[in-house]
């Protein structure tokens, strides 16, 4: 179960409200949906303001039946969210009353809360788009010709969504409105099939439900739920194809069935056209076929969609390409019926210096330091888990630094007005460092007053007179240790929008940490923003740096933590590799919890030395060789960042299919760069995805290159065990078997290497 965390606007109301919603399926009990919530996703929990739980999608449940449920471990884990049940009655979504009886009911207004309902829909079928690889987007040198014959920018391929059963049943649920007293399901392509099949078995289930609790009213007289589908683009031609009468006549089984027809996606509205063309000359029952789009590209078309994004996606609007300017470009063909593009163009890229600059001073002024550390958990004044970082920057550590003291001095000192009140989250990094900006502020004057508190969520005795009383020409310090996103900066500032502070905020973070600088410019407006006033409010970071960020399921050290662990609980590891694998994986558990890995952040077999980078790196300015692991992965990692997020096209790193974008072998398997510890950082800061050759003769190249790196000398056994560890997350190819079986490999790291299936 992968919830949906997402921030919900609207005119009627003046905050940003955190959403999450939530399937609770047939096996997770309340209390086990509770704790999974709590357990993976305890960050986004703790911000949210509206908690969603989706209950069974193939039930009709009824508000009575729901009102006998017990939800306080839900309420219990996010005592300050509206709690909120949707479900369906009758192939009506409902969406119940607040049943959380500590807060009040966001979405108490029926106009907001029907808004809501909408909002949802379009924002969960729209994730889908973009967690997927369902979107083609033209580039400079190439566009797409749809099967429709348009030239165009983008092109939504709906068939690459289905990546599971949550997906599936999504759709389902929210498809029901349309599904009432239907049993026949035909689809404008066979790409979208298991939307279809997966809607009749579920249709059907929901349909024996309602037979058996309500007498079905509206039921259709055959339960059972016909799919079919077309084998290729609705054209004009279709209509004249003598198989295309056949196909509608079978679906509607002489008359016997009422027909959804599903498109799975609609931009000028030709398909429609023809397919309405098709059914009047087959003759159909009038009503026997209705039309649903599952996504709507253009406003002027007139079909019902289950999610409209006319308004475009990332900035960019699904549009036409006039002939003339197709002329200029490549054009990739669109297939008819798979709806997959026929050409695939592939891109191997260098890591450069430009690309390296943006987090060269960072990681070269805190070097050496353990600022940096690796596969860490934060945690809160009582020693509770925050989240997990898979790159940690420790504040801590980063105040005994001159450099961040006399930047930290600076900022402090140029407050104006003078805050009153200091407020920081209750963790020890927040703590310190709220405490030294007090220190700096009673140099000029008293010390002024500290709070610690995790979102300003006070009950009125609580309030300090700081907020309470504050003029417009007061001053409060929100302060930070680091940030990501900015949405515990954003938790504060609703807080005291919902206090009616009427003074200055200033929001001070040591450390800005964004995954790409577009997300926090634009959290820092939001910030900033100060309703009637001239003067806004202001955010200062100290320090900034663009950097992955990794939680624990794309943390390259908890991959290998649970990938060890699947070969030592399925077995296959025999003889003497069985204990240091052991060892190691207990040795990343321990590290998470403690202080990370600084020093030994590879897998090294004995008490080998760390291994160094030499002088002049384009990563980290290492003169003396002090640089720790930690430093240079970490660097390595935001260097291969940059490329993600580059703006120019030929230097953006992406695997979107059909424009891919990957990292050439050179660069750790060949001359770019000579230090090993380079070579591992890459391997261990990249994704799959990003290494691997579409070509299949260059993918055979790096088979060799594997070969050849398991047998060289220099730092042969942390190669053994840090290149398991990339075949363990499918970003090397498994080598020969006679690479892996040869006389020279003994030892148990190569015993590892015989664990794995070849």
């Amino acid at each position: 179960m992968q919830p949906l965390f997402a921030e919900f606007t609207s005119e009627f109301v003046a905050d940003r409200w955190q959403v999450c919603l939530a399937d609770r399926h047939d096996y997770l009990g309340f209390g086990e949906l509770a704790e999974l919530l709590y357990s993976e996703h305890l960050r986004l929990l703790e911000q949210t303001d509206i908690l969603v739980i989706r209950l069974r999608v193939d039930v009709s449940a009824s508000t009575e039946t729901l009102a006998s449920l017990d939800l306080a471990p839900l309420i219990q884990r996010a005592p300050r969210s509206s709690l909120h049940l949707l479900f369906s009655n009758n192939f009506e979504i409902i969406l119940s009353e607040n049943r959380n009886g500590v807060v009040g009911d966001r979405l108490k207004d029926g106009q907001l809360r029907s808004e809501f309902l909408k909002w949802l829909q379009d924002k969960e079928l729209y994730q889908f788009i973009k967690s997927s690889n369902a979107l083609f987007q033209a580039r400079e040198n190439f566009i797409y010709r749809a099967p429709s014959k348009r030239y165009v920018n983008m092109f939504l391929r709906v068939g690459n969504v289905q990546r599971s059963r949550q997906v599936l049943d999504a759709f389902f649920f929210w498809m029901l409105p349309f599904l009432k007293g239907r049993n026949g399901i035909l689809t404008d392509t066979w790409s979208i099939s298991s939307i279809a099949l997966n809607t009749a078995r579920l249709l059907e289930r929901y349909w024996a439900g309602l037979a058996a609790g309500t007498g079905a009213p509206n039921q259709p007289s055959e339960l059972q739920c016909h799919v079919d589908m077309l084998a290729s683009y609705p054209d004009d031609l279709l209509v004249l194809l003598p198989e295309t009468r056949d196909l509608l006549r079978r679906a509607a089984g002489d008359g016997r069935r009422d027909i959804l027809v599903l498109i799975s996606a609609v931009a000028t509205g030709n398909s429609l056209v023809h397919l309405r063309e098709a059914v009047a000359q087959a003759e159909m029952r009038v009503g026997e076929f209705d039309f649903l789009a599952l996504y709507k590209l253009e406003k002027e078309v007139d079909i019902s969609a289950l999610c409209d994004i006319s308004d475009g996606i990332g900035g960019m609007k699904f549009s036409a390409i006039s002939r003339e300017k197709a002329q200029h470009r490549t054009v990739i063909e669109i297939d008819r019926g798979a709806y997959f593009p026929l050409e695939v163009k592939e891109t191997a890229l260098i890591i450069k210096p430009d690309e390296a600059a943006p987090g060269k001073e960072f990681f070269t002024e805190y070097k050496d330091t353990s600022v940096v550390a690796l596969h860490r958990n934060s945690v809160d004044l009582a020693n509770q888990e925050l989240r997990h970082h898979g790159i940690y920057i420790d504040v801590e550590a980063m105040l005994l630094h001159p450099r961040f003291q006399d930047k930290l001095r600076d900022q402090v000192l140029k407050l104006n007005p003078r805050p009153s009140l200091i407020v920081a989250p209750p963790h020890r990094s927040g703590k310190l460092l709220a405490e030294r900006i007090a220190e700096l502020l009673a140099l000029n004057g008293g010390l002024p007053k500290v709070l610690i508190h995790p979102d300003l969520r006070l009950k009125e005795p609580d309030i300090p007179a700081e907020i309470r009383d504050g003029d417009a020409e007061s001053a409060i310090l929100i302060v930070d240790d680091v940030s990501v996103t900015g949405q515990r900066l954003a938790r504060f500032q609703q807080s005291l929008r919902e206090l009616n502070f009427r003074g200055k905020i200033v929001y001070m973070v040591a450390v800005a940490r964004p995954d790409t600088e577009k997300r926090w410019d634009r959290r820092v407006i939001e910030l900033k923003f100060r309703s009637g006033m001239d003067k806004k409010h202001e955010v200062i970071c100290i320090e900034k740096v663009v950097i992955p960020d990794w939680d624990t399921r794309t943390c390259p050290w908890c991959m290998e933590r649970r990938s060890l662990t699947n070969l030592v609980q399925r077995d296959q590891l025999k003889g003497p590799a069985m204990s240091p694998v052991f060892q190691r994986i207990m040795e990343l558990q321990r590290a998470s919890l403690e202080k990370g890995l600084i020093r030994y952040a590879l897998w090294h077999p004995h008490a080998d030395s760390p291994l160094r980078l030499t002088p002049n790196s384009l990563f980290v300015d290492d003169k003396t060789g002090s640089a720790t692991e930690a430093d240079v992965i970490a660097a390595v990692a935001a260097t291969i960042q940059q490329m993600r997020i580059a703006k120019g096209e030929d230097r953006r790193l992406e695997s979107a299919y059909p424009h891919v974008s990957v990292l050439s072998a050179d660069n750790y398997f060949g001359t770019r760069f000579n230090d090993d510890i380079l070579r591992l950082a890459i391997l261990r800061s990249s994704r799959a995805a990003e290494l691997e050759q579409w070509d299949g003769g260059k993918e055979e190249e790096r088979r060799a290159m594997v070969s050849r790196f398991l047998h060289r000398e220099e730092n042969r056994e942390v190669f053994l065990l840090e290149l398991a560890v990339a075949r363990l997350a499918n970003k090397v190819p498994q080598p020969e078997s006679t690479s892996i079986d040869g006389p020279e490999m003994t030892g148990w790291p190569a015993d590892l290497w015989r664990a794995f299936p070849t």
